[in-house]
């Protein structure tokens, strides 16, 4: 066994995603997901960057499709092409038989992350809360049952925020985070 950051490894699995599952997701038009996969497999390799760029022009599309400043023909074509980008980079990893194990550490930051992600959801869902009407400041998202970390809760915020479903406002002087009507939607789907 390999030490990695001296911790040993959990698994001996490639850090690469399942091009099925990849396709599949792809295949249900489920391509935020995608993301979530590929940028946490992805974050220490040298192409990252063009997945940043894919991620960025997909949210861009997608922003400007529901602003109606582009087509739903042009919407689709961009779509198209970001679908191909995805799976033409995944199919590249593949070959090149990038394949590093994932660590202890490693799975405790993106398992870490992923249920900062789901309790401030949750949280941001309660949306009767008589305590907090009028959203939540980051304090107030960080003391939830268990403690999460400030860093995470702020990185979920900025998130949510990129892709339109979270708003900020300010408060009596506190900055306030609540979902938008679009966030509240997607997420008590």
């Amino acid at each position: 066994m390999t030490e990695c950051s001296s911790e040993k490894e959990v698994t001996s699995m490639s850090n690469t995603p399942n091009p099925q599952q990849v396709n599949e997701l792809i295949a249900k038009n489920r391509i935020e997901e995608v993301f979530g996969i590929l940028l946490s497999v992805y974050r220490n390799d040298p192409d990252f960057g063009k997945l940043l760029n894919y991620s960025a022009n997909f949210y861009q599309v997608q922003g400007d499709h529901e602003n109606g400043t582009i087509t739903q023909q042009a919407f689709n074509l961009e779509l198209n092409t970001i679908r191909k980008n995805i799976l033409n980079f995944v199919q590249r990893k593949q070959a090149e038989g990038i394949a590093k194990p994932l660590c202890t550490k490693e799975y405790r930051q993106v398992f870490a992350l992923s249920l900062a992600r789901i309790k401030v959801v949750n949280r941001l869902l309660e949306i009767e809360n008589p305590v907090y009407p009028n959203g939540y400041t980051i304090s107030e998202l960080c003391d939830l049952e268990t403690e999460l970390s400030r860093k995470s809760v702020v990185h979920c915020l900025d998130e949510l925020k990129s892709i339109q479903l979270l708003k900020r406002h300010k408060i009596n002087g506190s900055v306030k985070w609540s979902l938008t009507d679009s966030g509240v939607l997607f997420f008590q789907q």
